[in-house]
């Protein structure tokens, strides 16, 4: 089924002990267009931390109650390494991030991408192995973007604006972003539009237009 990015914030993260917290926002890959990461913020339990939870740890959503029951504790969640979700992540902070919870990786080709759980003394190897031969990935190819961040950017047309970026529509069995949602403004009277992913010619980030 098709679900709106913003009718998931404010959803509670229940741990298989407790409540870690509530959605703040979604981090997707800008390759795929598909969620990799809910942004989730601990409250006070954690001191207002806030951390990233793969859509992979999910289990089956209660839809009618806003809660995303996932298969991790509480103390797993505390332990997990500091990321600061405020500034881009890094390949190195995923790589970290996979070390510790039993998710299989995204990415890449060999051990990456066949989902292994690796022991830490081989994750360490692959890491330095990372860092040497893919160091310019690592630390400058940024590849995942908040949805709070894009929401607002301008899509344009070929021959004009047609409006902005408003939310999301993504497909709740892969997490895969199906549809841009936009509000084409005073131009189109208020009505709103859908584009897919698929018809995005390409993205300037740095003047957050589409």
């Amino acid at each position: 089924m098709k679900r709106s990015i913003k009718s998931l914030i404010g959803f509670t993260i229940g741990a298989t002990d407790g409540e870690i917290g509530k959605v703040k926002e979604f981090f997707f890959d800008d390759e795929a267009w598909t969620v990799r990461y809910l942004v989730v913020e601990t409250g006070s339990w954690l001191f207002g931390r806030k951390v990233l939870i793969s859509p992979m740890a999910l289990l089956t959503p209660d839809w009618e109650r806003n809660i995303f029951p996932v298969n991790l504790t509480m103390e797993q969640v505390k332990n997990s390494p500091a990321i600061d979700t405020d500034r881009p992540v890094s390949r190195q902070q995923e790589l970290e991030l996979y070390a510790h919870y039993p998710w299989g990786s995204y990415w890449g080709s060999g051990f990456y991408a066949g989902g292994m759980h690796l022991p830490v003394s081989m994750y360490d190897k692959l890491l330095k192995d990372e860092d040497q031969t893919s160091k310019k990935e690592v630390s400058d190819d940024q590849h995942l973007r908040s949805s709070d961040v894009v929401t607002g950017y301008s899509i344009n047309a070929t021959d004009g604006e047609i409006g902005k970026a408003d939310d999301f529509l993504i497909d709740d069995s892969n997490w895969k972003i199906e549809f841009l949602v936009i509000d084409t403004g005073s131009w189109l009277n208020e009505k709103k539009v859908l584009i897919s992913p698929n018809w995005i010619n390409e993205v300037k980030w740095e003047s957050s237009e589409v």
